[in-house]
């Protein structure tokens, strides 16, 4: 998180804000910038007060639900025709009911992983180590990693290192529910790679393949879709 101090804002704030996604773009490919509402306005005082919501407005970022995108629209049309009109904070509160997103050429709703599907990550991870036959949450990550070995085709765990060893621990409920036995070998060999860049010095390279492992995060997203709360 970057916070732009009062001193700073209304000088280069928005100019520093687009290098850091330019970095983010360049480096890893990312095409889909999000802002929370906690980010522009609910329950944040301070960013109503400073108009945050505009200045991610000013930068294309747009409100994910219809209504209040059109909300936006209209309040921004106020703007432009009247340089001395303000948006009360009363409307600002109610443009920071969703998500805005600054989608770049190459975006696809597809790609999108919602970040409720984080929360519902949890209870199917946890639920399937459940189904595992074992006796301790130890155990059942041992049997899940033997069993992913198996389907992925590693024939020797022994060369991986500690920390790759531990985030196929760590990934392996997550990639077991997304049933990997039915990839193609292809897409099985790029989900390996994924897991040992996750367990290497740098993210950037885990940060890389999972941007082109679409058919890991798709299928995850779809198996967390039928978890109910």
């Amino acid at each position: 998180g970057i916070n732009i101090f009062d001193e700073y804002r209304g000088s280069e704030a928005a100019w520093l804000w687009v290098q850091v996604m330019r970095v983010f773009h360049s480096l890893t490919g990312c095409n889909r910038y999000i802002a929370n509402p906690y980010q522009f306005g609910s329950e944040n005082s301070e960013a109503l007060q400073s108009g945050a919501f505009w200045f991610y407005y000013r930068l294309g970022y747009r409100p994910v639900e219809p209504g209040i995108r059109l909300q936006a629209r209209q309040e921004f049309s106020k703007i432009r025709s009247d340089r001395r009109y303000r948006t009360p904070l009363r409307k600002l509160r109610e443009l920071a009911a969703c998500d805005m997103h600054l989608m770049l050429p190459g975006a696809s709703k597809k790609d999108f992983f919602d970040e409720t599907c984080i929360e519902k990550s949890g209870v199917l991870a946890t639920r399937q180590l459940a189904d595992t036959p074992a006796l301790s949450r130890r155990k059942a990550l041992q049997h899940l990693c033997r069993h992913l070995a198996g389907i992925l085709n590693i024939t020797d765990l022994n060369d991986w290192t500690v920390a790759e060893r531990k985030w196929l621990s760590n990934l392996g409920p997550l990639i077991a529910a997304t049933d990997p036995g039915r990839w193609s070998t292809r897409e099985k060999r790029a989900l390996v790679k994924m897991i040992r860049a996750k367990g290497g010095e740098a993210e950037l390279d885990y940060a890389r393949k999972a941007r082109n492992l679409g058919r890991f995060f798709s299928s995850l997203k779809k198996v967390c879709g039928r978890i109910t709360r």
